[in-house]
């Protein structure tokens, strides 16, 4: 009995070890956000300041143009045109857009069948030089500007024919070119060009047509 009570006394269980883990931090909502907007500022920071130094040195660089002596160009800034620039040497942002516009004289012709007031069919081939005097006119005010005139003189010339008898245009067909050249340059002056000359390079007349106007001729003369 002595005995176990000694080995009562004598026996101290060790203590048992108890797990304990720190409390995991808590973060209120506001904070999370707050936190996930700086990691987002961090990652953007680099980007920004690689566009900002992009558009600085596309800002500030400038770019050597030479403008030769037949042409004129346009300048336009952020899309929107600023001048006109003569023959020279520039150097202009890169940002800024020119268009550059041939200020030569050209020359364009056509074949065309025309009906005459007296319902007289003839064709002719017109030659036409015309030259840009408004640059600015002549890109802005049309998509194309060639095209513009040469659908406006053909035009000119079909409405022309139909005042004019046939009689009338075989006897004096530069009446008929100045005609139709005075017409067409009221359309030409709305897009900046000038009609230099327009010429009736050949006309063909039916054989018909000509017999009768050869008749006429000689009752004219007899009188």
């Amino acid at each position: 009995m002595a005995d176990d009570n000694l080995l009562k006394l004598d026996y101290n269980p060790p203590n048992s070890a108890v797990a304990t883990t720190a409390p995991a931090p808590s973060y209120t909502p506001a904070q999370h956000i707050q936190s996930s907007t700086q990691d987002i500022i961090s990652g953007l920071l680099p980007c920004l300041f690689i566009f900002g130094f992009i558009a600085l040195c596309l800002r500030t660089k400038r770019v050597h143009i030479v403008i030769k002596e037949y042409e004129n160009a346009l300048l336009y800034k952020k899309g929107k045109y600023k001048k006109t620039l003569a023959p020279g040497a520039y150097r202009l942002p890169a940002t800024n857009r020119i268009i550059l516009v041939d200020m030569r004289e050209e020359t364009f012709s056509f074949n065309q069948h025309l009906i005459t007031s007296d319902n007289s069919n003839f064709s002719i081939t017109l030659s036409v030089k015309f030259q840009i005097t408004d640059p600015y006119k002549a890109i802005n005010s049309s998509q194309n500007y060639k095209n513009y005139l040469f659908e406006e003189v053909r035009s000119a010339t079909k409405e022309v024919a139909t005042h004019h008898h046939i009689a009338q245009i075989t006897y004096s067909v530069k009446d008929l070119a100045a005609d139709i050249e005075a017409q067409a340059q009221v359309k030409a002056n709305s897009i900046g060009v000038k009609i230099l000359k327009a010429e009736i390079v050949d006309m063909v007349v039916p054989q018909n047509i000509q017999s009768i106007i050869a008749n006429t001729s000689d009752k004219d003369s007899l009188n």
